[in-house]
């Protein structure tokens, strides 16, 4: 498997939620830290996205927002408009467009908002993905990513899947949108990856790199191996030193910082989902020892590994 796949099938869509927004001009919707992941693919008109930070990003017909991690943003027909809450809108159901995993939606939702002007239609998409390994890839990504019409061909293809989706609301629906949540957000990552060629510091920058990029291969295939610097840089083809400053200018880290993240990373999704013991997955990540395991697992998510544990129950 290539190093972009591997790190593409880390993403598993855990729930979904699936709209369609019908907008007429003047509108805007504040959407207040919303944290699970969400995209909007423009079918008609266009809108500007205003993000916490001061970034503004317009998108017209076919464009595409996507919010890997979610945040805070406001979605304007034009700057300045004032804004209405995201949970203030009048939803088709009674219902948050807001995820719990405890709930499985039987159909897609819609909403109407606007002052009857001009008409922006979107399709929307909220999705989580599993922790442990996805939230390893999630960490690399910007916080918004704007693919242009005909940048995603992929879409293209499924849309009228998508489109199909928002009136279906028979037996299965929800097992369909949620494959098909995992289908649109793969595709369009990949996409982006494969034709933006500024990536900050981190593991997009490194798969640029034909040196690093086997570096980080070792490291994914092996992690429980006992890498040290030197045969990090003998996998890469180079010499230590070189290999060293190279890896933290393409990645934002040290290999060894690198390769502890990927196995707490590891650690977490085993914790997630099984019942070993701290210990044995400790060793089977890599850690010689249970103590630097567990210092290690604290200092990267806030936590013992007991306590995510029972977290995630």
């Amino acid at each position: 498997m290539d190093l972009l796949s591997h790190f593409l099938t880390m993403l598993k869509i855990e729930s979904t939620s699936i709209s369609s927004w019908h907008l007429s001009e003047p509108w805007g919707v504040h959407v207040r830290d919303y944290r699970p992941g969400f995209c909007f693919i423009v079918t008609e008109g266009r809108f500007v996205v205003e993000a916490a930070t001061g970034q503004v990003l317009h998108l017209a017909k076919g464009d595409t927002l996507l919010a890997p991690r979610g945040g805070e943003c406001r979605l304007l027909s034009r700057l300045g408009v004032a804004t209405t809450d995201l949970s203030e809108l009048n939803w088709s159901e009674p219902r948050s467009p807001r995820l719990d995993r405890s709930v499985q939606p039987g159909s897609a939702i819609s909403v109407v908002h606007g002052g009857g002007g001009e008409l922006c239609r979107l399709l929307g998409l909220a999705f989580s993905i599993q922790s442990g390994q996805g939230a390893f890839v999630l960490a690399g990504l910007p916080d918004f990513i704007v693919l242009r019409d005909g940048d995603a061909s992929i879409l293209s293809q499924i849309r009228p899947a998508i489109e199909a989706l928002l009136a279906d609301d028979k037996p299965g629906y929800y097992a369909v949108a949620k494959h098909m949540a995992e289908l649109i957000v793969v595709g369009l990552l990949r996409s982006y990856i494969l034709t933006d060629q500024s990536f900050s510091p981190g593991w997009m920058k490194g798969l640029q790199d034909p040196y690093i990029c086997k570096a980080l291969l070792a490291i994914h295939e092996v992690p429980e191996r006992k890498w040290s610097v030197a045969l990090l840089a003998a996998a890469a083809n180079l010499s230590r030193s070189t290999f060293a400053a190279r890896f933290c200018r393409l990645i934002g880290q040290s290999p060894i910082d690198y390769l502890n993240a990927w196995r707490i990373s590891l650690a977490a999704e085993r914790l997630r989902g099984g019942t070993d013991s701290v210990a044995h997955i400790a060793s089977a990540v890599g850690y010689q020892s249970d103590r630097v395991f567990r210092q290690a697992f604290r200092e990267r998510m806030s936590m013992s590994p007991r306590q995510y544990r029972n977290q995630q129950i």
